[in-house]
């Protein structure tokens, strides 16, 4: 049996990801975003810029890639909560 792991280069040759079971790895220029759900949770959003894990999730694809772009640029998630805050659209 694999070993759970966070590794993108290992879930994309299908080890499982320790968030949950894998529905689709959606990829952007150099953004992937790891869409996955946990047995009786909600699905969730994982931000990886150059393979690295922003160490974040998101409620949704939107937030997700604002989270993916601040990530790239600032090593951090948090222009993505003002962005998505200053046009409505915040996930919480």
């Amino acid at each position: 049996m694999l070993k759970k792991t966070t590794d993108l280069a290992l879930i994309e040759i299908g080890h499982p990801f320790v968030f949950g079971e894998v529905i689709k790895i959606h990829k952007i220029s150099d953004f992937s975003i790891v869409e996955a759900k946990e047995a009786g949770q909600d699905v969730m959003f994982y931000v990886y810029a150059n393979g690295k894990e922003a160490g974040y999730r998101h409620k949704n694809l939107d937030h997700a890639i604002a989270a993916a772009i601040a990530f790239k640029y600032e090593n951090s998630t948090l222009a993505a909560g003002y962005f998505m805050k200053s046009i409505g659209a915040y996930d919480g």
